[in-house]
């Protein structure tokens, strides 16, 4: 429902374009291909949900415009970091 960054050094691209060739292209999320790969050194530095613009549209998953636009309301997102 959000976006993740992240920051890896050129090593790391290559071991990620090892991986799309041997299967043979996209075979899975990128948080997944990233956890299956570097699986003890993933770090959240900021894991504060639902921080978006409530209006702002996906250019990649627009089904879900209509949740996003709630979740992502200041109220909803403040109660939900609470609760984290």
């Amino acid at each position: 429902l959000g976006t993740t960054a992240y920051i890896i050094n050129t090593k790391a691209i290559e071991k990620l374009l090892r991986d799309e060739k041997e299967n043979n292209g996209f075979y899975a999320p990128i948080p997944d291909v990233m956890a299956k790969l570097f699986p003890e050194t993933r770090y959240a530095t900021n894991p504060t949900i639902f921080v978006r613009a409530p209006n702002t549209k996906s250019l990649v998953n627009p089904q879900l415009d209509d949740l996003r636009s709630f979740l992502f309301l200041p109220s909803v997102a403040a109660f939900a970091q609470q609760l984290l």
